[in-house]
């Protein structure tokens, strides 16, 4: 079972998988500052395939 790092958008309700400190893997813009601080990192989680629901970030690692 893998786990992927994933952020929630509370502006869709979809749960995206992380590709960067600024971007999702479908390509979403989660973290607009130039530096990252401890409450963005705090906002990530590990998540199977199955949680997520982003239909492009999916799509992505299939």
């Amino acid at each position: 079972m893998i786990y992927y790092p994933t952020i929630f958008c509370n502006d869709t309700k979809e749960r995206h998988i992380v590709k960067d400190k600024y971007y999702c893997e479908c390509g979403k813009k989660y973290n607009a500052f130039y530096l990252p601080n401890k409450n963005d990192l705090r906002n990530i989680k590990f998540k199977r395939i199955a949680e997520i629901n982003c239909s492009d970030c999916r799509s992505l690692l299939k």
